[in-house]
């Protein structure tokens, strides 16, 4: 019996180191250093099997889609479309199809189009919406419970604006607007039914992530708010994957690559891992295919580079 007690406690304990394992990052592999280049961060989604990676264009402000079908180890299909911005586009997969948005080309209004997509190829951006909302910024995107969320920094103010689409990005609505702000652009990630936002701080660069209170059809404040000892000049990314919230950012006076994750919905940070990667731009986060992805532009150089975090 008793060894039998003390197997069981072996087990436990083993399932216990297994876990933590799992929770921390130890590495960045299976590194693609792609031909093309962007001056700024570019974005990640998984749809169908299928990661996809945006970018606008370098020397001009062309919208740049392409898409991986084998884990991130080539990338192809490219298409540029004669959308344009002066920052990065966001990308969301959402109820079957792939969104993207962007900050428009001598104006700020936000955008946000479906991609279209046909016989293994990106054929063109459809049903574009044009919003009101205006930002500086690249907006941010998140698909939960069927509502399209798009987040982004106030026009002429840091403040931090949420709304939805409950029709698939014909319409959108149910604005909110936050007390919380941001001189950068934010982070939106679906994560275990909840909503999470993470942003970093203004007059400081202090990383915050909190919890969207989605309520009925009312967006509420924010709640559940962590501010972290962690610290950037650069927007942070989110990504959900496994039950945990993962969390990247540039280094403050640095350009390293950092990752943690919290293991109790935002509540708590931690096994924070720093690669020797580096980037003067924010990263990109994504789960694919039961997997976590990294992308972002190269240090001294423009070019993208996506790679797999080693669990």
């Amino acid at each position: 019996m008793k060894i039998a007690k003390y197997a069981c406690v072996l087990v436990a304990l083993g399932a216990l180191f297994t876990a933590s394992v799992a929770a921390q990052a130890s590495g960045i592999v299976d590194k693609v250093i792609l031909p093309d280049t962007t001056p700024k961060n570019p974005s990640l989604a998984s749809m169908r099997g299928l990661l996809f990676l945006a970018w606008k264009g370098d020397g001009n402000d062309t919208l740049n889609l392409e898409y991986s079908a084998d884990n991130g180890h080539t990338f192809g299909h490219k298409f540029t479309s004669e959308e344009t911005s002066p920052q990065a586009p966001a990308l969301c997969a959402h109820n079957g199809q792939l969104y993207i948005s962007w900050k428009g080309d001598g104006s700020d209004n936000l955008n946000v189009a479906q991609v279209a997509f046909s016989s293994g190829r990106i054929t063109g951006l459809a049903n574009k919406v044009t919003l009101p909302d205006t930002s500086a910024s690249s907006p941010a995107l998140a698909s939960l419970n069927g509502r399209l969320f798009i987040a982004w920094r106030g026009d002429g103010n840091d403040t931090l604006n949420i709304e939805y689409s409950s029709d698939n990005g014909q319409t959108f609505g149910h604005k909110f607007t936050s007390g919380e702000t941001s001189p950068q652009p934010l982070a939106l990630c679906a994560h275990n039914a909840e909503l999470f936002i993470a942003w970093k701080g203004d007059g400081n660069d202090n990383l915050n992530v909190a919890q969207l209170n989605v309520s009925g059809e009312n967006i509420g404040d924010l709640t559940n708010k962590v501010i972290l000892p962690d610290t950037s000049a650069s927007s942070p990314a989110l990504a959900s994957l496994s039950g945990r919230l993962f969390l990247a950012w540039r280094g403050d006076g640095n350009d390293t690559l950092n990752l943690e994750s919290s293991g109790d919905d935002g509540q708590t940070f931690g096994n924070k891992f720093t690669s020797g990667e580096n980037s003067p731009q924010s990263f990109a986060l994504s789960a694919h295919t039961g997997e976590l992805f990294i992308a972002w532009k190269g240090d001294g150089n423009d070019n993208l580079n996506v790679a797999k975090v080693r669990n």
